[in-house]
């Protein structure tokens, strides 16, 4: 048996070794899948109204940032995305914590998949998904700028129009080596309340002697030493589910055909 040892590494010094192992592993379960970006900036004569950034990954896309002045603003943004994108993914993911924009995009077509209370305390964080992509009326005329590369010019003014978070990310990641090879690795943030579990790999060679256990033992006690008891994550039906479901983690959303052949999972849990 190989003589694994842990280490804290929430300098991130080896996320990316970490990351290598998982997409590896992913794909060999996927196969590889069409990944891309696509940016969208609305404009008024010279004045930048709206502008919706995305990512496509394992078959869906997903808005990562979004600001629309106004109501109109935001279907004309949708109306963009949902023509490029027609055809060529399942379905559209977004998450908020606003109530207005929450009654917005439901309007446009979104449902709700899931949902997080105290996300950060007193808000609900909501996860979206739309699958149908239909075209929305639109009463006014923009210009829109579209592109699959970010306009670091358009960017920064983007940037300056949306609020700033208040709640700081806290990054934390623990590591499994054997001498300078990296055997496993977790990585996972806190925000709003939240540890957020975003990554869990074990190489093949090292699987079988409990290193993802106490990787999560690990983090989820840090959270916990931090002040910090709920917990959440995701994970695909060929990862880790069986896994996670028996240390007491609970299912609080499906996303269908995440990617296509499966379906993901999120799953959180109070530590105790």
């Amino acid at each position: 048996m190989s003589r694994v040892k842990f280490i804290s590494d929430h300098e991130l010094k080896h996320k990316g070794d970490i990351l290598t192992i998982l997409q590896a592993y992913n794909t060999s379960k996927t196969g590889e899948r069409k990944k891309d970006t696509y940016f969208i900036y609305a404009f008024q004569g010279k004045e930048l109204v709206g502008g919706l950034c995305t990512e496509q990954f394992w078959d869906w896309a997903f808005i990562n940032k979004l600001y629309y002045k106004d109501f109109d603003v935001l279907k004309a943004l949708l109306n963009q995305m949902y023509t490029y994108y027609k055809d060529s993914i399942v379905g559209i993911q977004y998450a908020s914590n606003d109530d207005i924009v929450t009654k917005h995009v439901l309007e446009c077509g979104f449902e709700i998949s899931g949902q997080l209370p105290n996300y950060p305390k007193g808000k609900t964080k909501r996860d979206f998904i739309n699958t149908q992509l239909k075209q929305i009326e639109v009463t006014k005329k923009y210009d829109l700028i579209v592109s699959n590369e970010k306009n670091l010019e358009h960017e920064a003014k983007l940037d300056n129009l949306i609020p700033k978070e208040q709640n700081k990310q806290i990054d934390l990641q623990f590591v499994a080596l054997d001498n300078q090879t990296v055997a496993g690795g977790v990585y996972g943030y806190i925000k709003n309340g939240y540890l957020y579990v975003s990554l869990l790999v074990v190489s093949d060679d090292y699987r079988g002697q409990r290193i993802a256990s106490q990787l999560m033992d690990l983090i989820e006690k840090e959270s916990h030493d931090r002040g910090y008891d709920d917990m959440y994550l995701d994970t695909c039906e060929f990862q880790a589910l069986g896994f996670y479901l028996k240390r007491d983690y609970k299912k609080i959303a499906t996303i269908k055909q995440f990617p296509k052949g499966f379906d993901e999972y999120t799953l959180a849990k109070k530590y105790r």
